[in-house]
């Protein structure tokens, strides 16, 4: 029951960062270039994605494995290598040691700082250039 809690906590936290970011408006990207705010969102939602997997044991991620980060990967347009420096990014962030004051792990807490972190949306915003164009 408590895998099935976190589960749904999950969906409903990246389904809301996913609408929040969409309605917000990022002054560096003219507002013609949708694509490219768009191809932004889906590498930061994957590396929140990928954060929440590198922060939680392997046994709970295989429960809480939705498809997300494998479907914005499978539908962004950023090389490989975009993936895998935001994957390395979230590493480094999962490796900080985020309690509550009665110990409890705060997996989303440290994820969401990780999310809205200038170190994650610089990086986001220096892989443009491995956005594939169709």
């Amino acid at each position: 029951m408590k895998k099935k809690s976190l589960f749904i906590a999950v969906i409903t936290l990246v389904t809301t960062l996913t609408r929040c970011s969409q309605t917000g408006s990022d002054s560096r990207v003219p507002e013609s270039d949708n694509s490219t705010k768009m191809e932004r969102l889906k590498l930061k939602n994957a590396a929140f994605c990928y954060c929440v997997k590198n922060t939680t044991p392997d046994s709970l991620f295989k429960a809480l494995e939705d498809g997300s980060l494998s479907g914005y990967i499978q539908t962004g347009n950023h090389g490989i290598s975009a993936y895998e420096a935001v994957d390395s990014l979230s590493r480094v962030y999962a490796k900080k040691e985020y309690f509550s004051k009665h110990e409890n792990k705060l997996i989303f807490m440290k994820c969401l700082d990780f999310y809205n972190s200038e170190d994650l949306e610089s990086l986001i915003i220096s892989l443009d250039d491995r956005i594939i164009k169709n």
